[in-house]
C-alpha cells in the first residue's frame, strides 16, 4: 500500500474599523496571516501520518485524547495510530451557545506537556473558537510517558473536532 500525504495549516484575522465624525470618515485596516503546507516524510515540513477525531464531551465530564493510540479508520479497517510527534495539533470548539466552554489539559500520569512547554495547559477554548499548535520544523515528542490531553466540559457539554498531524 502507498501512502502520500498533503496537508496545510492556515491561520488568519483581518479586521476593518470606520470611524465618523460629520462629513468625515477614516478606515483603518489590517490582516496577519500565515500559512505552511506539509509533504510525506520525516523532515521540516513533513508528516506520515494525519487524523481527524470528532467527538463530543459530556456535560462535567472529560474526554482523554490519547497521542500514543488515535484510531483511524481506511478501507473500512480501524488502526490505531501511534504517533511519535506532533507538528500541528488544532482543535475547534464547535458549539454556538455562550457558556459551551471546554478547557484543554496535560496532567496527571503520562501527560503530554510538552505540548505546554512542560506546563499543563488548562486553556479555554469558547464556542466558534479553537486551538492550534503548530511546529513544522521539529514538532513535539510523543511517548508512552508523554501521551495524555484531557479535554474537560466548562458547561454542559460540548462537541469539537481535532486534527494532529505528525510523525507515526
Amino acid at each position: 500500500m502507498a501512502l502520500s500525504i498533503s496537508a496545510g495549516k492556515i491561520s488568519s484575522t483581518n479586521f476593518s474599523l470606520t470611524e465618523s465624525n460629520g462629513n468625515e470618515s477614516i478606515t483603518l485596516s489590517d490582516s496577519l496571516s500565515s500559512t505552511n503546507s506539509f509533504t510525506y516524510g520525516s523532515g521540516t515540513m513533513q508528516i506520515t501520518n494525519a487524523v481527524s477525531v470528532t467527538g463530543a464531551i459530556p456535560s462535567g465530564g472529560f474526554t482523554r485524547i490519547d497521542l500514543y493510540s488515535i484510531p483511524q479508520t481506511t478501507f473500512n479497517y480501524t488502526q490505531n495510530i501511534s504517533f511519535t510527534g506532533v507538528k500541528n495539533f488544532s482543535i475547534q470548539n464547535l458549539a454556538t451557545t455562550e457558556g459551551s466552554d471546554f478547557a484543554i489539559t496535560a496532567t496527571g500520569t503520562n501527560a503530554c506537556t510538552n505540548l505546554f512547554n512542560g506546563g499543563s495547559g488548562n486553556l479555554l477554548v469558547k464556542p466558534y473558537s479553537g486551538f492550534s499548535y503548530n511546529d513544522p520544523h521539529t514538532g513535539i515528542t510523543v511517548s508512552a510517558s508523554k501521551r495524555y490531553l484531557y479535554l474537560n466540559d466548562a458547561g454542559s457539554g460540548v462537541n469539537y473536532k481535532l486534527f494532529i498531524l505528525g510523525l507515526d
